[in-house]
């Protein structure tokens, strides 16, 4: 192999006397009359001069020809569809380029005959510093034959290929390189992604040691040798130029430098043998993924475990997973499915992870699940796919094993189940995936232990179907995980009349979730969901409400409600969100929270939505804290002996403004207590007190709370107390001191509202020891507001008047 240097900025006439002293056997080529062009054909044999005589042929075999920076056109081939295909041969023993190769190729007049390749053999092609092969044609070109680079990407101007490309226009580099120095391929136009021009090498680059440079966004490089590409030295790609490895070939090279590149490893239909990259030296992504993309229609027939790159044992750096990701948007194939939209989240399937061989190599595989295709049970409800005697309900047949991840869709677009078996159950594979159609269907009483399972949420929604007689109670444990799709997306959890579902596995993930009751309203609208995990790594969103619920007079009775929550604590909900949502926790159409234990819900970014009827239960001798935003569109409803502390900020509906709404912003206490935990909690909340129910005052409270009390100056009818008088009492700390005297605020209301409230409405239970005085006190400014207050002062106080 020859190796010249040229040093940067070096002018044309020392590289003519280089190769004056070099080149002595070459002919120089001059320009033709005023076009600058050379043409390869005998017409302009007079142009051709070697040693400033002109020659009486054109290029010849036993001669060697350089354009000593002159622009050499070929003949504008042009075809018709007769006398396909012509290719162009250069006749000289080689072409030394330091100026520019123009290439037009035009195979025909139609867009057919344009799209067919046009072949420039050149025996022996030498790229010098400033050479340009620049191809300008509307049709395909393949060129071929030896290319020896002999640049350096720090010379001036480094050996360019140039494709002119407006439109789909491949070059198919079929030269052999050899050499070590750099070659830069360019895309001079900007095209569509749809539409990428490309250079696809075919040609043997075993002995290349340089570097193939992509030096625009939108050069594709296709590496596509027979029996696959291979070079000791680089490819390096500039951000956005992708680089596609043809279907079933391994491509090997030295670095693979690469800048969030897309690397396309194809699997065209019918090829059984993966696609590979192997990296024999090192691979550089400057920080940014690399993005693999696999087939548009990935069949999954081919492996469950697909090899994507290899780093060679040796090679500097270590692989992994973190610094590739896969692009989305597939479909896949599958020889059980009918449409490949049935597998229409394949994203969701595929997992990226490296392994290390014995020999040290490292490779980066692509895995998938087990795709089970549910059979119908052809309306037998006992039917279970889980059990090895049911195992002909998977599809592929066969009992679920422990290293498989598998992932349930069906034959169409119906929802086909899972059946549960009507005993307690662990699943054997190593995850379960409920896809956009898959179904649970539970009839039985029995816990299910999966871990972990994972509910892809789909627009329309994904479901666990909870079908059980009154009685039964079926349990899940394990993990379950519900991926944020976007807003539109959600899993839905149903149920029908007066059933149960305990969810005791631990939920994952952004997704949202809907509990929803399936009943109607002429029967008993009930359904339970029990969530009694620490859901604290769940982002997503929380809905609970009656599917098909309409106003009718039995789920408006004040009494019923259609879908029930159990939680036992405040991560019972989910936890901290990436940003903060009004709408968290939705309960709706008289759905029902039950927490039955005391717990704190104080997660900023969690608020609380209330929809034309929802409930929160305490038990007697708990005490629930909601410090949360709740926004309320309609009535909250407090149930059972415990008190409800109400902390937070109260804001209303109409895009959920400050200002109260009138009519739909009620707070009912229907059993129990209350307890004001922030002036801003039910400001501008329309509350009534039912009989028995009473308002428990914080006696450790401080600052405005102690001042004002129950703070409500929105609203100009604030309390509706049945029976007219309101019980009062105070929650005491442990070192509340009996013996002094202590003053505290009941009630903060605006003026209008204080006319219709006397003192003697408030039944204050003092505590031991002490008597209590309550009193009217107006307080001064633009808006006055009126204070009940509570004058605490021990029993045994004397005052005496001098």
């Amino acid at each position: 192999m020859r190796v010249r240097g040229y040093l940067m900025g070096v002018a044309l006439t020392l590289v003519t006397a280089l190769f004056a002293g070099t080149y002595d056997d070459y002919v120089l080529l001059t320009a033709v009359d005023n076009t600058d062009s050379q043409s390869f054909d005998n017409n302009n044999k007079g142009s051709w001069k070697k040693g400033g005589v002109a020659e009486t042929q054109g290029p010849h075999a036993g001669e060697r020809y350089y354009t000593n920076g002159k622009t050499l056109c070929t003949t504008n081939m042009t075809a018709s569809a007769s006398n396909h295909p012509i290719d162009l041969v250069f006749q000289g023993d080689e072409l030394a380029l330091s100026g520019r190769l123009w290439v037009i190729l035009k195979r025909g007049s139609t867009d057919s005959e344009r799209d067919d390749w046009a072949t420039l053999t050149i025996p022996s092609l030498t790229g010098l510093p400033g050479g340009n092969f620049y191809s300008a044609g509307p049709s395909p070109a393949r060129v071929a034959g030896t290319l020896t680079v002999e640049s350096t990407v720090s010379d001036a101007n480094p050996f360019m290929f140039f494709n002119n490309a407006s439109a789909v226009s491949r070059i198919v580099v079929a030269f052999d390189m050899i050499g070590e120095q750099d070659a830069c391929f360019v895309v001079s136009n900007k095209v569509s992604e749809a539409t990428r021009a490309a250079f696809v090498f075919t040609g043997d680059a075993h002995a290349y040691t340089g570097t193939i440079r992509a030096v625009s966004p939108w050069t594709g490089l296709v590496l596509a040798a027979p029996g696959g590409f291979s070079t000791p030295g680089t490819l390096a790609l500039v951000e956005g130029a992708p680089l596609t490895v043809v279907a079933g070939s391994t491509a090997t090279i030295g670095t693979l430098d690469c800048m969030g590149s897309t690397v396309t490893l194809a699997t065209d239909a019918g090829v059984t043998a993966p696609t590979r990259l192997v990296v024999t030296s090192r691979i550089v992504n400057h920080g940014m993924p690399i993005k693999i993309a696999m087939p548009r229609t990935f069949d999954f027939s081919i492996a469950e475990k697909i090899p994507l790159v290899t780093l060679a044992a040796g090679a500097q750096g270590v692989l992994s997973a973190a610094d590739f990701a896969l692009v989305p948007g597939y479909t896949c194939t599958h020889p059980q499915l009918s449409r490949p939209e049935d597998l229409a989240d394949l994203d969701n399937l595929l997992n990226l992870a490296v392994e290390t061989a014995a020999d040290g190599s490292q490779t980066l595989f692509v895995s998938h699940r087990a795709v089970v295709v549910l059979k119908t049970s052809e309306g037998d409800p006992s039917a279970s796919a889980f059990l090895s005697e049911n195992a002909d309900h998977w599809d592929p047949a066969g009992a679920p094993v422990p290293e498989k991840e598998y992932y349930v869709s069906t034959y169409d677009g119906s929802s086909r189940a899972i059946h549960m078996p009507n005993q307690n159950h662990v699943f054997a594979g190593a995850s379960l995936t409920i896809g956009a159609r898959g179904t649970f269907y539970v009839k039985t009483s029995k816990t299910f232990h999966i871990d972990p399972w994972r509910m892809v949420p789909r627009e329309q929604g994904s479901k666990i179907v909870s079908q059980l007689q009154v009685w039964d109670s079926p349990t899940f444990t394990g993990r379950l995980q519900i991926p944020d799709m976007g807003a539109a997306h959600a899993v839905q959890f149903v149920g029908w009349n007066g059933h149960n579902m305990k969810i005791q596995s631990v939920l994952e993930g952004g997704g949202d979730l809907i509990l929803s009751c399936n009943a109607t309203a002429s029967s008993n609208p009930r359904i339970t969901f029990s969530l009694t995990g620490d859901n604290s790594a769940y982002a997503g969103k929380i809905r609970l409400w009656h599917a098909d619920y309409t106003k009718s007079d039995y789920l408006d009775d004040l009494d019923t409600y259609s879908a029930k929550l159990v939680v036992a604590s405040g991560t019972g909900l989910g936890g901290p969100r990436a940003e903060f949502a009004a709408d968290a926790l939705s309960l709706e159409q008289h759905a029902l929270l039950q927490v039955t234990n005391s717990a704190v819900f104080n997660e900023p970014t969690r608020g609380w939505q209330i929809v034309d009827c929802g409930r929160i239960e305490i038990p007697a001798n708990k005490t629930v804290a909601v410090n949360q935003t709740i926004t309320y569109a309609g009535e909250f409803r407090k149930l059972g002996a415990g008190r409800l502390v109400l902390g937070g900020c109260a804001r209303f509906t109409q895009e959920s403004s400050e200002e109260p709404v009138a009519g739909v912003n009620r707070l009912t206490i229907a059993e129990g207590s209350l307890t004001p935990a922030s002036t801003t909690a039910c400001d501008g909340l329309a509350i009534a007190f039912a009989a028995g129910t009473k308002l428990v005052l914080d006696a450790s409270a401080t600052g405005d709370l102690r001042q004002y009390g129950l703070y409500n100056v929105k609203w100009s009818a604030p309390f509706a107390v049945e029976g007219g008088m309101l019980p009062v009492e105070f929650a005491l700390p442990a070192d509340f001191n009996g013996n002094q005297c202590h003053e505290f605020g009941i009630c903060t209301v605006n003026a209008a509202a204080a006319e219709a409230l006397t003192p003697s409405q408030f039944a204050v239970a003092a505590p031991s020891g002490m008597r209590a005085k309550v009193e009217k006190v107006v307080r001064a400014g633009v808006n006055p507001v009126v204070t009940f207050r509570c004058s605490l002062s021990p029993r045994g106080l004397s005052i005496f008047i001098h």
